[in-house]
């Protein structure tokens, strides 16, 4: 048994006035603790602190506690459930785990218990009112703290959490790869995104950290070295074929034929579209000229606030 595991109880709370019920897990009194359930409390609020505890167990073994705690979950379908009025029976609004909230760091998950998890979420389909109510709250959200300049003592945290990751698996990259696959962005996604990038721009301390440190002859050398034999398949290619990234003058960036690109008349200067990693580009892409109405300002807000 882990020592970062505290003994914990597994209890029903049942509301004496509405009756709706409420399955959880605390390592404290669980006669006097409430609950933590976001759907359990706002029902207290509103209905009055008048419930009955039942204690299912005492837990001391974290793999027991798991264990009973899942099957209750399923076997009450405490997510689900409705009574004969259309009505939940169970406030609570995820499946209870007899982990999730209380002590547990350090503690890693069990293929077994990955796999239940992944398969209870598989397949679940999120309604466009709660989507709509999901983009109204983080359009709401005060995000202001994440454009505040960062102390060296906080960048060096970030640093040193970031170093504590596991790297992604083979398998892991491959199902985010082909998730991906044939997915596109929409128009209208495309127009939002640029939206909220015209008018930005990089001071230059930002610019040299994306310039990086130069590369050592070494270290050319090491990367040269990576890229020797290195095939690229024939849908890449295929992709690549016939294509320039260009920009324009509002710093809008796409792929274009070949043939579109020199049909362009005049001075290269003033063409509509240049290749973006030319001088004129990278001119274009450092002075871009913002075309956007009140309307779209609004947005470009909104979007930078979520």
């Amino acid at each position: 048994m882990s020592k970062e595991f505290k003994p914990t109880y597994l209890y029903v709370k049942t509301h004496n006035v509405t009756g709706l019920k409420y399955f959880g897990k605390t390592c404290k009194d669980p006669y006097v603790y409430r609950g933590s359930g976001i759907y359990w409390l706002r029902h207290l609020r509103q209905h009055g602190n008048d419930v009955s505890t039942e204690v299912i167990g005492l837990f001391e073994d974290r793999d027991e506690c798991v264990r009973t705690a899942l099957l209750f979950s399923e076997t009450n379908n405490i997510v689900h459930a409705i009574n004969e009025s259309n009505k939940k029976i169970w406030a609570n609004q995820i499946i209870e785990n007899g982990l999730d909230g209380g002590v547990t760091r350090g503690w890693i998950r069990t293929p077994e218990y990955r796999e239940r998890m992944s398969n209870y979420f598989k397949g679940r389909i999120v309604s466009e009112s709660t989507r709509a109510l999901m983009r109204q709250k983080r359009a709401n959200q005060d995000m202001s703290h994440m454009r505040r300049p960062k102390t060296e003592e906080w960048k060096q945290r970030i640093s040193e959490s970031s170093k504590k990751r596991q790297p992604m698996s083979s398998e892991t990259k491959q199902k985010m790869s082909d998730n991906r696959k044939g997915k596109s962005r929409s128009d209208e996604t495309k127009r939002k995104i640029s939206m909220s990038r015209q008018g930005f721009k990089h001071t230059e301390e930002s610019l040299q950290k994306m310039r990086g440190i130069p590369c050592s002859d070494e270290k050319k050398q090491r990367l040269r070295e990576l890229n020797i034999g290195k095939i690229i398949s024939i849908e890449v290619k295929q992709k690549l074929k016939g294509y320039i990234c260009v920009i324009n003058i509002y710093g809008h960036k796409k792929r274009i034929p070949l043939t579109d690109f020199y049909s362009q008349l005049g001075d290269k200067t003033e063409w509509e579209w240049v290749a973006h990693n030319s001088h004129e580009g990278k001119h274009r892409k450092s002075n871009a000229v913002p075309v956007i109405d009140e309307q779209q300002m609004i947005d470009i807000s909104r979007m930078r606030r979520g």
